[in-house]
Formats: structure tokens, sequence, C-alpha cells
């Protein structure tokens, strides 16, 4: 559980978690837009179908054949309703229920069939109900593929940017896991060992420049220290061997108490 809290792995799956929800973002943005787009192609294309057949009712020029498949669109369905309820002519592939359902609802909408969702345009002129439709199969298949691909590509991505700041993470804390081992074997012994330093321009170096001139003035306080030590321990011993033989003259001469005698005793 403590190697999974190491400051790589964080920084790895930061980057990753990140890097997965810009691109959940900008995958539903993508998604949203050729959704938009392409029904606005087809508003367009089913406006300018029911104006030619606006056209040519006003001019009588509809045909038995305008109503026949047609092989150029296969996915677009015409029915001309009157508003007295009989059904004038409509395209063998459109179904009548989402041509019921058209002419119900005026202006664009989007109806299900059977086996089918339709983009229907409905508008009425001089008591004629024109509704046209776009079989969304196709449509709905381009979406399908778009979500597919964005729901593969989010985690292969954000797994592979997470690798890659894995190692560029490890690459970069080097310095700091070398001045760790070497930290750890500076000790009371030996204060001359200093930390490596990589380079100079960038943080690391720089922290690493800062610790080592700081144990350099350890290292100088701890000399000191010592020889000051060394020094009183050599200045005091001639006092002190004088004192000693002093005390050693008084005990000899049997001349103090026998508790000043015994306490000078216990002293050396």
């Amino acid at each position: 559980m403590k190697h999974l809290l190491t400051l790589r792995v964080r920084v790895a799956v930061s980057v990753a978690a990140v890097t997965a929800v810009a691109l959940v973002l900008l995958a539903s943005g993508t998604w949203i837009y050729v959704y938009l787009e392409d029904l606005e192609a087809i508003d367009e294309h089913l406006v300018g179908e029911t104006l030619e057949i606006r056209a040519d009712l006003a001019k009588g020029e509809i045909e038995e054949d305008e109503f026949a498949a047609d092989p150029f669109e296969p996915r677009l369905g015409l029915a001309v309703i009157s508003s007295a309820g009989p059904v004038l002519g409509i395209t063998p592939s459109f179904p009548i229920e989402v041509v019921d359902l058209g002419a119900a609802d005026f202006g664009f909408s989007i109806q299900s069939g059977v086996n089918s969702r339709w983009r229907v345009y409905s508008t009425r002129r001089e008591g004629v109900i024109f509704v046209i439709g776009h079989n969304l199969e196709e449509f709905d298949d381009v979406l399908s593929d778009l979500a597919s691909i964005q729901i593969l590509l989010v985690p292969l991505v954000s797994l592979s940017t997470a690798w890659i700041s894995w190692l560029v993470a490890g690459r970069s804390l080097a310095p700091i896991r070398e001045a760790t081992e070497t930290a750890a074997n500076i000790g009371i012994n030996d204060l001359t060992a200093r930390l490596p330093i990589a380079r100079l321009d960038d943080e690391i170096g720089q922290f690493t420049a800062v610790l080592n001139g700081m144990l350099d003035r350890i290292e100088k306080n701890y000399l000191q220290a010592k020889r000051f030590a060394g020094d009183a321990s050599h200045e005091l011993s001639t006092p002190l061997t004088i004192i000693k033989g002093e005390l050693e003259k008084l005990v000899a001469k049997d001349s103090l108490p026998e508790a000043a005698e015994d306490g000078i005793i216990s002293a050396q």
C-alpha cells in the first residue's frame, strides 16, 4: 500500500485522470457536433425536397413515379395526404405509422417505425399535407461507430499517458532517490559525504545545493565543537593533576577529619 502512494505513482495517476476527463469532454463535444451537423444537413435536404414537391403539385406535375422508390435516394420517404384524409401518394419504403405520426406533428420530428427511425418534416399547404422522411439507419450507424471508437480510445490514450508520465516522473525523480540514499549514509563518523547534483538549472538541483551547504555548515560546527572539547580537555588536565596531588598530600598528613578524608578519597 505504501508503494502505491509514492509521488511517482500519484503523478502518473493524476495525469491519466486529467487526460481521461479531457478526452471524455472532447469526445462528447465531438459526438454532439457530428450529431447536430448531420441532422442539420438532413433537415435542409428534407426542406428542399418539400419545396420541390409543393412546386410540382402547384403546377400539376406530380405523377405516379414521384412515389416510386428512388435508387439514388433509397433512404428518402415521401407521402402526400389530403386534409380530408385519403393518402394521395406514398413511397413504398415509408412506414405508414411514421407518416401518421409525422402528419399529426407539423415541423421537424424524429419518429420510430416498427424496425426503423426516421427524421420527418411535415407541412400543410392548400389543404394538402406533405410528409417527407429520412431513414436514420446510416445516421445512427455513424454515431454508434463514432461512440465505439471514442470509448476505445479514451482508456487507451489515458493508459498510454499514465505510462509515459510514469517514465518521465521516474527519470525526473532519480536525483532525489540518489540524494536520499546518500543522505541515509551520512553519520557522525563521516560528515564529508555530499548529495549528488545532476544539474543546477532546475529546482531539484538548487534544492540539493542548499542541502549540501547546510551539511557544510554542520560539518564545520561539529569540527569546531570537537576541537574545542579537545583543547578544553588538554587545558584542564594540568590543573586537575595539581589539585589531585594537593589532595593526596592532605590525606597523607592525617590532619583532616575522618569525614573529610573519606570525601576526598571518593572524589578521586
